[in-house]
């Protein structure tokens, strides 16, 4: 049995849930799923607007 503060356990979960982040952001690179980021941001902004 192993035991670890609360305040480790989250950091160590939150690095976990960064990797798997990157890591999908490396799969749906490397399947050409990208977007321009000035037409995400621009898109987000007429969104916002909308609202």
């Amino acid at each position: 049995m192993v035991s670890m503060g609360m305040e480790l356990y989250e950091n160590t979960m939150r690095r976990f849930a960064l990797h798997q982040d990157i890591e999908g952001s490396q799969k749906e690179t490397e399947k050409g799923q990208i977007k321009d980021a000035g037409t995400v941001l621009a898109q987000m902004r007429a969104y916002r607007t909308r609202q």
